[in-house]
């Protein structure tokens, strides 16, 4: 992670983190919480971090949608993932709905799912 706008690193994930982070997004409500799909062997899924990363929690296994993740911009516990179909959780990625195909008017902030 970086506190400095990018100019120094330091590693937090620990050694079992070893997948290929496939999207990373960071809830803009709550700055502790992240979300991230990993791709790898036996991690491939949805992870969650309440502590800036330092932790991680598997929370569901997921197929690589080809997607992204990003936070809901009001809830920092709600999620979305996808690409043509959007899928939504209310439990930091526990589990998953299918919520709609692919519109403009989803609400999504391009930003935050990047």
């Amino acid at each position: 992670k970086s506190t400095d706008a990018g100019l120094h690193w330091t590693q937090v994930a620990t050694s079992n983190m070893s997948g290929i982070f496939k999207h990373l997004a960071i809830s803009p409500v709550n700055s502790d919480n992240l979300a991230a799909q990993l791709h790898g062997s036996n991690l491939t899924g949805i992870y969650f971090s309440s502590d800036k990363g330092e932790t991680w929690t598997k929370q569901s296994e997921v197929e690589d949608s080809g997607g992204t993740i990003g936070f809901s911009s009001s809830d920092p516990e709600t999620l979305y993932r996808g690409w043509m179909i959007i899928y939504k959780s209310t439990d930091s990625g526990q589990s998953w709905t299918q919520e709609t195909m692919w519109s403009e008017n989803l609400g999504l902030n391009n930003s935050l799912v990047n």
